[in-house]
């Protein structure tokens, strides 16, 4: 979890989620290093999932002063397309309607034109949540 801050005052004034991993101790591998292997194993989704569900966590526990902060998140089209997954994350979120405003997802618009109308009625329930 990344701050997005505003300058010159470095305001917090999101935070922004991505993946990385852990090489070993306090060393990183960042996704730009590793996502060609894991969209060649079809592991693109399975990342998504994880960093998506470990976002609601921290959204979930959050209770300091920043706890409105909106959290920015990349989502590929593999996750988008895994209607399941999406239609739990539209009944998961109507559960935790406080959750759901502070959700940001950051997709390409090609993925958006491109969609299936079954995508697009769980992007339309998750833009009402």
């Amino acid at each position: 979890v990344q701050p997005v801050v505003s300058l010159p005052q470095r305001k917090t004034r999101m935070y922004e989620v991505f993946a990385r991993l852990r090489a070993n101790a306090g060393a990183y591998i960042p996704a730009a290093r590793y996502l060609e292997l894991a969209q060649k194993e079809s592991l693109v989704s399975a990342i998504d999932n994880l960093l998506l569900l470990r976002c609601l966590q921290i959204l979930r526990d959050r209770r300091d002063d920043v706890a409105d902060m909106p959290y920015v998140l990349n989502i590929t089209s593999a996750t988008l397309a895994d209607t399941g997954f999406m239609n739990d994350l539209v009944m998961f979120l109507a559960e935790y309607r406080r959750l759901a405003s502070r959700l940001v997802f950051e997709m390409p618009l090609a993925d958006v034109e491109n969609a299936s109308d079954s995508l697009i009625a769980v992007l339309d329930g998750l833009s009402q949540l």
